[in-house]
């Protein structure tokens, strides 16, 4: 049975697609393939095997063997972190050789502030709070940069 660090990154197994979410004995949802979820406690109960996850802002959970490591657990609920480095710009730190969100808006659109907005929404969608509104905060930046590219 797998085991996780609390902050640890987590995300679906072995190529599933989705991974079942509960509360109480209840099924409430599916983690979806690609989606992160904070490890809260990563022992698993021995009896039922599941560890507790944050997914946005809800606490759910899972069955350890469910998930696997993304990233190790730097993402702790601390201050600092979430002022300096909250987890959903840090999510992909160890992919990306050590870069942060900020690191690639910064290098990309040093002068476009309505594109660095697309970048950041794009960055961050499921990472915190809703997928579908992150899409749609990007959309409304990129929208409005087009329009000033048409006049």
């Amino acid at each position: 049975m797998k085991s996780f660090n609390r902050g640890d990154l987590v995300v679906t197994a072995d190529g599933r697609t989705q991974v079942p979410l509960y509360n109480g004995n209840v099924q409430v949802g599916r983690m979806i393939c690609g989606e992160t979820a904070t490890v809260l406690d990563g022992v698993p109960t021995q009896a039922t095997g599941r560890i507790y996850v944050r997914l946005g802002t809800v606490t759910y959970w899972v069955n350890a063997d469910d998930v696997e490591l993304l990233v190790e657990g730097t993402y702790a609920d601390s201050d600092s972190d979430a002022v300096n480095h909250p987890a959903h710009y840090t999510y992909a730190k160890e992919k990306l050789g050590g870069l942060e969100v900020i690191d690639i808006l910064e290098a990309f659109f040093p002068d476009e502030p309505l594109l660095w907005q697309v970048g950041k929404y794009m960055l961050r969608a499921g990472h915190k709070g809703s997928l579908l509104e992150d899409l749609e905060k990007a959309r409304w930046y990129l929208d409005r940069r087009i329009e000033q590219e048409k006049e």
